[in-house]
């Protein structure tokens, strides 16, 4: 196998995931896609502030979503789905303005954010959601962490 192969394979096996719905009501998306094969997403359907979701996913199996820029797929098909809903994503500020990190610790390399933003437009503004029926690479927001909107968790299928 050569070397360009198992780079595949191995994002394959990272990037193939799902985004879970934590109650009940699954939206389910199974497809090709170029290169990656099949992908399987799920949104959830519970609404939650953005600090309490991290407490809600890690009682289950799956965590917040980190969505890397490999995944414009994923992206176009969440804000889809989401309609004219917003969703919090495992992003936030928190530890010090500017500075965007996942929850899982790891630095913001390249993000989707939309026109103007990050902006704090109504202040403290620490978390992230995504618009949908927005331009997919352009619908992160940054939002007050206390506003009730649903919001999304991944779980690898491997």
């Amino acid at each position: 196998m050569d070397s360009s192969n198992l780079i595949i394979d191995l994002i394959l096996i990272k990037i193939i995931m799902w985004l879970r719905c934590l109650h009940e009501s699954l939206l389910e998306y199974s497809g090709h896609v170029p290169v990656l094969r099949v992908l399987r997403v799920i949104i959830i359907r519970l609404t939650a502030h953005a600090i309490t979701s991290p407490r809600h996913a890690l009682r289950r199996p799956s965590r917040i979503s980190r969505i890397d820029i490999q995944l414009v797929f994923v992206m176009e098909f969440i804000s889809k789905i989401l309609s004219s809903r917003n969703a919090w994503i495992g992003l936030n500020d928190g530890d010090r303005e500017g500075e965007w990190k996942w929850v899982d610790g790891t630095p913001l390399n390249t993000g989707f954010w939309g026109n103007g933003e990050p902006n704090s437009a109504v202040g403290d503004e620490d978390c992230v959601v995504i618009h949908g029926n927005t331009d997919p690479v352009r619908n992160w927001y940054d939002y007050p962490c206390h506003y009730q909107i649903i919001w999304i968790c991944e779980k690898t299928v491997i």
